[in-house]
């Protein structure tokens, strides 16, 4: 099977919320195509150009998106933490070489919402987001129980069902990842990826156990 190209595109269903970030997000992930696209076409020099204006783009993408949250706080400390975990979760992503085409990805046919969908390389990932203001009490990640990952894999069938073509749905290697970010006072904020977080069959190990 050839490299797949991304897919920026909902394929059932849309952001699990309205909303500047939403919107701007999945108009922001069909020019990343876009630059993917024009990087596999080109040679050394195309791609070198293009990495970098992705990079200024990029940049000022998150600036313009922190200062519009900002503005449209909600108020509340712990949807402004997890608006902020996300926020940053997207553009850690972004900068680590992934491509993400989905955020707050959902369906009518079950409950639940997959935080980011991307691709890194050939492999699909679905990526569970979890952010916390301390490592006091417990890590970010716990937080991605038994009942959670069941949520995230029957979202993720229904995702990788409506993709376009028998062969890219049976074949495409799929991965579930976790991000922990931790926001702690007085501290420059943490990233913890923990790559192939679990799988699709419950009994096998989570990474961070």
């Amino acid at each position: 099977m050839g490299a797949a190209l991304p897919q920026p595109c909902y394929p059932d269903g849309g952001p699990a919320e309205d909303g500047f970030f939403a919107a701007a997000t999945e108009a922001e992930a069909a020019t990343q195509v876009t630059e993917v696209r024009w990087q596999r076409r080109g040679g050394g020099e195309r791609i070198a150009a293009m990495a970098l204006l992705s990079s200024i783009r990029l940049r000022l993408f998150e600036s313009f998106v922190n200062a519009a949250a900002g503005r449209r706080s909600r108020g509340a400390a712990h949807l402004d933490t997890g608006e902020r975990g996300e926020r940053a979760a997207y553009f850690r992503l972004r900068r680590m070489g992934y491509t993400v085409v989905a955020r707050g990805w959902r369906t009518g046919r079950a409950p639940g919402d997959l935080d980011l969908i991307a691709w890194e390389g050939e492999t699909l990932c679905f990526i569970e987001v979890k952010t916390r203001t301390t490592r006091e009490v417990a890590t970010a990640e716990s937080a991605v129980d038994e009942h959670k990952r069941k949520t995230l894999r029957r979202l993720a069938r229904h995702y990788l069902r409506r993709l376009p073509g028998e062969e890219m749905r049976e074949e495409t290697p799929v991965r579930f990842d976790v991000l922990s970010i931790y926001f702690e006072e007085g501290k420059t904020a943490e990233f913890e990826l923990f790559r192939g977080a679990f799988g699709w069959e419950e009994h096998r190990a989570r990474r961070w156990e």
